[in-house]
């Protein structure tokens, strides 16, 4: 039996071993089954989601970003960046002009778009964040791969991870899961149900998401969301203002003061960015999830 010692440095020899095979792929493949050569990083780039664009700050790739979308202000040099259009509507016409050696481009840009500019000639590289937060890292680790970006920030995306870790470690011995409803930052009850990253947040948290008997992205009925009665209601807001008037809205459905949620006043704010956002700041909001949920405030 290995000493707890030499336990560690085999994992750490393990580790290092695993980021020099990964360095060393010269071909990698986008969410579409495009490959790509990892040859001569991109002096231009062009992001389609304001996602894709923080993590390219995350990974030290931000000077070489060219165009953005209308939708990227985070962090705040992205907004000095040229903008495309938005998530739909993207100026293909500022992008034939800004000639960018790539352009990063997630779900929700129109996938018919993607095939345009493709048969121009510019490079996109599609990323799907997929279904949990891992997904997300193994998002970063491509793109710095494709931007020659990888060996400089590996550890900080280790360190993204281990955050998550953390919190996992200290949910391990939770036996009652809070039921959480969480609204995204749209009209309506709209919420994210199984097979998706949000759905995985809330359960790393150690919550149990009341929009689990559904997939995907959902508008769910008031009568449901009583019956499913959540202990505790996380509204997705743009500012204290927009977090009021949402909160105001919930309070006059009929029905909705009988919660436990609403009689025990837990209704909490949370920034809309940190979690619609598939990217670095997603800690962030598992981390104050954690705290809303179990009273670490």
């Amino acid at each position: 039996m290995r000493s707890p010692s030499s336990l560690h440095l085999f994992k750490l020899l393990f580790f290092v071993l695993n980021l020099t095979v990964i360095a060393q792929e010269r071909f990698i493949k986008d969410s579409l089954g495009t490959t790509f050569e990892l040859k001569n990083p991109p002096q231009k780039i062009v992001s389609l989601s304001p996602a894709i664009t923080e993590i390219l700050y995350f990974i030290g790739a931000g000077g070489r970003v060219v165009g953005v979308t209308r939708y990227c202000d985070f962090p705040e040099d992205a907004k000095k960046k040229e903008r495309v259009g938005g998530i739909i509507d993207i100026d293909m016409e500022k992008i034939l002009r800004i000639q960018p050696d790539i352009v990063f481009a997630t779900r929700g840009n129109p996938i018919e778009m993607i095939k345009r500019m493709k048969t121009l000639g510019i490079k996109v590289f599609a990323i799907d964040t997929g279904e949990k937060i891992e997904d997300i890292f193994e998002a970063m680790r491509k793109i710095s791969l494709l931007t020659g970006d990888f060996q400089k920030c590996v550890g900080r995306i280790s360190e993204l991870e281990n955050r998550v870790k953390r919190i996992q470690k200290k949910v391990e011995g939770v036996k009652v899961k809070p039921k959480v409803f969480l609204k995204l930052g749209s009209e309506g009850l709209w919420t994210a149900g199984r097979k998706t990253f949000i759905n995985d947040l809330i359960l790393k948290s150690g919550c149990k998401n009341i929009g689990d008997f559904k997939e995907g992205w959902f508008e769910i009925g008031i009568e449901t969301l009583i019956s499913k009665n959540p202990d505790i209601i996380i509204i997705l807001s743009r500012d204290k203002e927009d977090f009021i008037s949402t909160k105001e809205f919930l309070l006059s459905l009929p029905g909705f003061s009988t919660l436990n949620a609403a009689r025990n006043k837990r209704i909490f704010p949370l920034n809309v960015n940190l979690v619609e956002r598939p990217g670095p700041r997603i800690i962030d909001a598992l981390e104050e999830i954690y705290r809303i949920c179990h009273k670490e405030r």
